[in-house]
C-alpha cells in the first residue's frame, strides 16, 4: 500500500518519477539502433579504399600494397600471409628466400628467435669449406687418438651448417652430404639423438633427389637403428614393418642391406651365434650400432646356455662363444673379467670350487656351475643409458 500522511493524503514519492531521456541515446527512439555499427563499418569500408586506391606519387605513379612489407619490417612469413590473405594479393614464398653473406668458416649454433639477417647466414660456396674444415679437424683429432677438437664441438658446428642450408632453402647432394657426415659422427660417439635428427632428414632428402651415392648405406644403419630401439623399448613389429615396406628393390639387393637383414633375423630368432658371426663382417660403420645390441645378445645367450647345460659347462666355451676375445670393442677384456667375477658365480676346477678372481686369466679345467650360478643370470637385461636414446622422432 502507498504511504498516507496524517492528513490522509497520499504522499508522493521519488519512485514514481520517469528518467528524462538525453538526445542521441541508445534509449532515445529517434536515434537508430545501429548508428555505431554502422559508424564503424564506414571507417572500415574508408581505410580499405585508403589501402587499395593507387596514388600519384613524385616518384611515379603508386603501386598495390606490398604483402613483403611485414617480411621487410622482421615481423616474420606469418604475418605477410595474413595480410595478403585479408589483402587478397598472391603470395610468392620465394621471395622470402635469404641469400647469406657471411664469410665465417666456423660459427656457434644458436636457435632463431626472430627472421634471420643474411649478413649472420653463409652462402653455400663458404659452407663447402666450413664442412672441409670440420672433417680436417676432426680428422686430426682421430690420429691424435682423441686429442684436439671435442665432438661437442664438431656437432655444434656441423648443426650450424645444416641451420644455414635450411634457411636458405639449399636441398642438393651437398646438403646430403652434411647430414650423413654428422650422422656418422653421431654414431662413433653414440649420440642417437643428432643420429635420429639426421637419419631422418637423409629420408626426405632421399626421396626428393632420388638415389644419392650412401642410400644404400643409412638404410642398413636405419635397420640396426631399429632393432636397437624395438628390443631396448619394446615397440610394436609395425615400425620394423613398416620400414622394411619401404626399402626399394635397389636397396634389398645391395650387399650391406642383406647384412643388415640378416642381423634382424639372427636377434629376433635369439640366433646369437650367427649374430657374433655377421657382427665380425659387418661393413661401414654399423659396428657402432651393433655394439649397442652386443651385451643384450649375450645376456639372452647366457640364459639359454645355463638352462641348457647342466650341471655345468667349461667356461673356455662361454669365452669363446659370445666373442669375448674377438669382438672390436676396446674395452672386451675389461667386460669378461666383470662378467666372471660378478656375484653369484659358482666356478669348478676338478671338480672343487675356485676363487672367480683365480680363473678368469686362466681358464683350462675351468667349469661353471650353471645350476648354482642361475641366480646370478636369470634377471632382466639393464640397457646402458644413452644422450638422447629416448627420442624415437625429432624434428631437424
Amino acid at each position: 500500500s502507498e504511504p498516507v500522511d496524517t492528513n490522509g493524503e497520499y504522499k508522493k514519492t521519488k519512485r514514481g518519477k520517469k528518467r528524462k531521456k538525453k538526445k542521441g541515446s541508445r534509449e532515445d527512439e529517434s536515434a537508430p539502433s545501429t548508428f555505431l555499427g554502422m559508424q564503424e563499418r564506414n571507417m572500415r569500408e574508408k581505410r580499405m579504399e585508403r589501402f587499395n586506391k593507387e596514388k600519384d606519387t613524385k616518384e611515379g605513379p603508386a603501386v598495390r600494397w606490398d604483402p613483403y612489407r611485414a617480411m621487410k619490417e622482421r615481423r616474420g612469413v606469418k604475418q605477410a600471409m595474413e595480410a595478403a590473405e585479408y589483402f587478397g594479393t598472391k603470395l610468392d614464398l620465394n621471395k622470402f628466400v635469404i641469400k647469406g653473406t657471411c664469410q665465417d668458416l666456423e660459427k656457434p649454433y644458436l636457435r632463431l628467435t626472430s627472421a634471420p639477417d643474411s649478413s649472420n647466414v653463409r652462402p653455400e660456396e663458404v659452407l663447402h669449406k666450413s664442412l672441409a674444415n670440420v672433417m680436417k679437424k676432426w680428422a686430426l683429432r682421430a690420429r691424435a687418438k682423441g686429442k684436439g677438437v671435442t665432438y661437442l664441438w664438431a656437432c655444434e658446428q656441423l648443426k650450424s651448417i645444416r641451420q644455414d642450408l635450411t634457411i636458405q632453402h639449399i636441398k642438393n647432394n651437398f646438403t646430403c652430404k652434411v647430414y650423413e657426415t654428422h650422422a656418422r659422427i653421431a654414431i662413433e660417439q653414440e649420440d642417437l639423438k643428432e643420429f635420429n635428427q639426421c637419419q631422418t632428414k637423409l629420408v626426405e632428402l632421399y626421396l626428393t633427389l632420388g638415389s644419392p651415392e650412401c642410400h644404400r648405406e643409412f638404410a642398413a644403419y636405419r635397420i640396426f637403428y631399429q632393432v636397437y630401439t624395438r628390443y631396448k623399448y619394446n615397440q610394436p613389429s609395425s615400425e620394423m614393418a613398416m620400414l622394411l615396406g619401404s626399402l626399394t628393390s635397389e636397396q634389398r639387393e645391395s650387399n650391406v642391406v642383406k647384412h643388415a637383414l640378416k642381423v634382424y633375423a639372427a636377434v629376433d630368432q635369439c640366433d646369437y651365434a650367427s649374430f657374433f658371426r655377421l657382427y665380425l663382417t659387418v661393413p661401414n660403420m654399423g659396428v657402432y650400432l651393433l655394439d649397442l645390441l652386443v651385451d643384450y645378445v649375450r645376456h639372452g645367450a647366457i640364459q639359454r646356455t645355463f638352462r641348457g647345460y647342466r650341471p655345468n659347462i667349461p667356461l673356455q666355451n662361454i669365452h669363446d662363444m659370445l666373442l669375448y676375445g674377438g669382438s672390436a670393442k676396446s674395452e672386451t677384456h675389461e667386460e669378461w673379467k666383470n662378467f666372471v667375477e660378478q656375484e653369484g658365480m659358482h666356478y669348478l676346477k676338478r671338480g672343487k670350487p675356485v676363487n672367480a678372481k683365480d680363473v678368469w686369466a686362466n681358464m683350462s679345467d675351468v667349469m661353471i656351475d650353471t645350476k648354482a650360478s642361475w641366480g646370478a643370470i636369470n634377471g632382466p637385461f639393464m640397457w646402458k643409458v644413452l644422450d638422447g636414446d629416448n627420442v624415437q622422432r625429432s624434428e631437424d
